[in-house]
């Protein structure tokens, strides 16, 4: 016989084989399928009391029984397997809390004649939680250093007991704060709890390495398109060198740049480390470079409207956004309204001074126009005007302050307005010359002048 129809009869043996096989198992299916329910079967009903919150959530998750009672009719035998392991469930599911002596009353009722339900009650009294009687928390050379003062804050409440939640997440805290005084390399070498049920106690033991301290460099500055002076950009510079490097604080750079209004990228790459002085002190020196994408230097935008009492309108505004290599910037827009001939334009310039505290000097010209007829001021007849107003003005803005809790902004400034209209024409503008003049010739040249 060849190789090739040795392997030929090998597969065809292969396929009869799971073909075999796969008739066995969905006869199986069948017959369990088709068989009777054992005798003794059915559905539980979980109670538990003696619990709230998330010690009841979690034993409520962790109870096999509960688990399985959602699956339908379980047989006699299941149920009872289940509900000893009960008390071992619960137990297991109130550790996390630092309850480990609870006691359990557990009563499994089966079904009456009233209804085939099995009734599974669990009444847990959880105890006291483990009181911690030692905690020992060291941190390597946190002695006369910027570390001295953090293994105070681990609080596990007080009196301070075992729950495993509240410690995780206190062990947490504890390596974040170490890592936010520049200590990036930090790590547990040793985290332990030690429950001694005997005489119901725990222990805890947690020692840091912090490695070196990461600290500041200088900080410079990369610039895409328009460049800004360094001057400028130093105002916006909340870093300092030698400063601890911390995630949080490149945030709040990141942040302070970004709301200038300038950049629409900010990004602060780490340097390479150098090896400096400091580097003998167990620092670790890393520069800075802030690299800035700009926005485009202006924007438009405009609006069309339409209202019933308003009728037509158009909007405009020009925002220039930087001007200059210093911040500089204006803001030019105007409004025309079909009703009554509104017209408004205004301009504003901004120079900035200190812009992260908000001080800076605002300068600005406005005008506005309207019609005004014998109508508006309830006249049966006359004539219209046009009021004009104009407005120039400066302010100083002071540094934004905190009272009370409260945002306080301060400004001081001068405004001067300038305001034309001619209520002789609203008045008597229907009228004729001939008639206008003799009224003015009666009422004074003073009067007319007035009005």
């Amino acid at each position: 016989m060849r190789i090739s129809d040795v392997g030929g009869l090998l597969n065809r043996l292969k396929i009869a084989v799971c073909g075999y096989r796969c008739v066995a198992r969905l006869a199986m299916c069948l017959l369990l399928l088709t068989a009777p329910v054992a005798e003794g079967a059915g559905q539980v009903k979980v109670a538990i009391t003696g619990l709230s919150g998330e010690p009841l959530a979690n034993v409520r998750a962790s109870l096999g029984i509960n688990q399985r009672s959602s699956e339908g009719a379980l047989s006699e035998e299941v149920i009872r397997q289940l509900h000893e392991q009960a008390q071992q469930d619960i137990k297991r599911a109130l550790q996390p809390f630092g309850y480990y002596q609870p006691h359990i009353n557990a009563v499994l009722n089966p079904p009456d004649d009233h209804d085939a339900l099995w009734r599974a009650t669990y009444n847990v009294a959880r105890g006291e939680q483990v009181p911690v009687t030692d905690i020992d928390i060291q941190i390597a050379g946190a002695n006369n250093s910027p570390l001295s003062g953090v293994i105070d804050n681990f609080d596990l409440g007080a009196p301070p007991v075992l729950n495993h939640l509240r410690y995780e997440e206190a062990k947490r805290e504890l390596l974040e704060q170490v890592t936010s005084k520049g200590y990036l390399r930090a790590q547990y070498e040793q985290h332990r709890v030690e429950i001694d049920l005997e005489s119901y106690s725990a222990r805890i033991t947690l020692h840091i390495n912090p490695g070196p301290r990461y600290v500041y460099g200088p900080i410079t500055f990369e610039q895409q398109g328009h460049n800004f002076t360094s001057d400028y950009l130093e105002k916006y510079v909340i870093l300092k060198p030698g400063e601890p490097f911390s995630q949080a604080d490149l945030s709040r750079q990141r942040s302070a740049l970004s709301k200038s209004g300038h950049f629409q990228e900010v990004n602060i790459e780490p340097g390479e480390t150098l090896k400096s002085g400091a580097a003998s002190e167990g620092q670790v020196v890393m520069p800075l470079q802030i690299q800035l994408t700009p926005n485009l230097a202006n924007r438009y935008r405009g609006r069309i409207g339409w209202g019933t009492d308003t009728g037509f309108g158009l909007q405009a505004d020009w925002n220039r956004r930087y001007l200059g290599h210093s911040g500089h910037s204006f803001n030019l827009g105007g409004t025309v309204v079909e009703e009554r001939r509104r017209l408004a334009g205004e301009f504003r310039y901004i120079i900035p001074l200190a812009p992260l505290a908000g001080k800076r000097i605002e300068m600005g010209v406005r005008h506005e126009s309207k019609d005004l007829t014998f109508e508006d001021v309830d006249l049966d007849e006359g004539g219209e005007t046009r009021i004009a107003t104009n407005l120039a003005s400066a302010f100083w803005h002071f540094p934004v302050s905190d009272f009370a809790g409260y945002e306080l902004r301060q400004r001081a400034g001068l405004t001067l307005v300038s305001e034309t209209y001619d209520v002789f024409e609203v008045l008597f503008g229907n009228l004729a010359s001939s008639a206008q003049n003799a009224i003015i010739t009666n009422i004074g040249r003073e009067a007319y002048d007035t009005l």
